[in-house]
């Protein structure tokens, strides 16, 4: 090989592993201080954020401060999962019961657990989705861009409305006599990830459905490899039925953060069948009595009667804690919480 050649093989390889990934890892961090900073001046004109309880469920096994030993700890006893950068997944029966037996109780049986490793609180009461301790493409800024469980938990909720990505029940904590964390109680998705041209029309879609709803994907956007063929970093998974879903929603982010929560309502009682015992969808199991809060003018007279009574008695709900017993279709919860109320 002439000295030519090699110099030029030389400099290709220090520019594509070095110089191109640092570029890209600069182009990412960019997006996102950008999209941090259009953040911050639309929440001025947002809602506060929601303090939401969580649950605790106690577990016998003995946590560790560590994701290493949190997988060596599951291993040795037998728990099947899979394991992130930010987060390990549970998700079969016996699994979970050796976590907590309870948890099945209180949520649907195809659940899965989605144990988050960062120990960071956020504004909104629940823990930032990654970690720049634990993950080793992660940094501050990115941290911040992704938010917290709370805003991923929203963003899943809206995606699956479109069959994009799994429902989030609920965030919980698992609490060891020493340790605890916080955990998503997912929708499990059983089936094959796709590998190939095959995930493409899923990924239009998601396209299609960020424009849609004012999101954006963060960090190098669809240039990172979580969008790319032919593995899309093993994101997308082909159930049973042949339906494909992205599992992964960290890259997923609101324009408009509290604006889009409030947007979930209609969204969800378009899904909703009423006057009928049992749901024709039992993918949205909740049920609703007709013509209570389907009459927009009524609604808005029933929330004014409610804000005159607050106002007459010089009472403020602004920051006061309430608690959302679950009836109805939730719209009243999500008109109060424009009014400044945690939940």
């Amino acid at each position: 090989m002439s000295y030519k050649k090699w110099l030029i093989r030389k400099f290709a390889y220090i520019y594509y592993k070095i110089i191109n990934r640092n570029l890209l890892k600069i182009y990412g961090n960019i997006r996102n201080i950008v999209f941090i900073l259009k953040s911050r001046s639309r929440r001025k004109k947002d809602l506060i954020p929601i303090s939401q309880y969580l649950f605790t469920y106690n577990t016998n096994l003995e946590l560790k401060p560590s994701p290493n030993e949190i997988k060596d700890l599951f291993k040795n006893i037998g728990i099947k999962y899979k394991k992130g950068a930010h987060s390990i997944y549970v998700h079969r029966i016996d699994d979970i019961n050796k976590i907590n037996k309870q948890i099945l109780y209180d949520y649907p049986e195809n659940i899965g657990l989605k144990i988050i490793f960062s120990q960071s609180l956020s504004k909104d009461g629940t823990v930032f989705y990654t970690s720049n301790k634990v993950g080793p493409s992660s940094n501050i800024i990115s941290v911040k861009a992704v938010g917290s469980v709370l805003e991923k938990m929203t963003v899943s909720n809206i995606l699956s409305l479109y069959d994009i990505s799994p429902r989030v029940y609920d965030v919980i904590w698992i609490k060891s006599k020493k340790y605890i964390y916080q955990a998503m109680v997912v929708e499990h998705i059983d089936g094959d990830y796709i590998i190939g041209e095959e995930g493409r029309s899923l990924i239009k879609k998601i396209i299609d459905v960020v424009k849609k709803e004012d999101m954006k994907i963060l960090g190098l956007g669809l240039k990172s490899i979580d969008f790319r063929v032919p593995r899309f970093n093993y994101n997308i998974i082909k159930d049973k039925n042949g339906n494909m879903c992205y599992v992964d929603i960290q890259n997923f982010e609101f324009k408009f953060k509290m604006k889009n929560i409030l947007r979930l309502y209609p969204k969800i009682k378009n899904k909703i069948y009423f006057d009928n015992d049992i749901p024709k969808n039992d993918k949205h199991n909740t049920q609703i009595i007709s013509n209570i809060h389907n009459n927009k003018k009524r609604f808005d007279k029933q929330i004014q009667i409610i804000l005159d009574f607050f106002k007459n008695n010089k009472y403020s709900i602004n920051n006061k804690t309430v608690l959302d017993v679950g009836c109805n279709n939730w719209i009243l919860l999500f008109n109060f919480l424009n009014q400044g109320i945690r939940w």
